[in-house]
């Protein structure tokens, strides 16, 4: 099944990434970083019960598709990032 984001998606949009990765500062920084430029964004940060983990929630404006696939791609790529959705 093969599904044109632009058929489900209607950008401009509000969008929310969540993001997990090891509890590090390094982790945390990059993820703020990322979004640091974004307008109306929204970060949330929740703690494992261990805190080895650490999960970011965050919702942005995201302009059209080619942003929301360079972001994924970004996310992807930060030292640190055992999941994302």
């Amino acid at each position: 099944m093969n599904i044109n984001i632009d058929e489900v998606i209607e950008f401009p949009t509000l969008y929310t990434f969540k993001i997990i990765g090891i509890n590090t500062e390094i982790f945390k920084n990059k993820v703020i970083l990322l979004f640091q430029n974004k307008k109306n964004k929204n970060l949330k940060f929740n703690l494992s019960k261990s805190n080895k983990y650490l999960s970011v929630t965050v919702e942005v404006e995201v302009i059209n598709k080619d942003e929301l696939f360079e972001i994924y791609k970004k996310i992807k790529n930060i030292q640190g990032v055992t999941y994302f959705l």
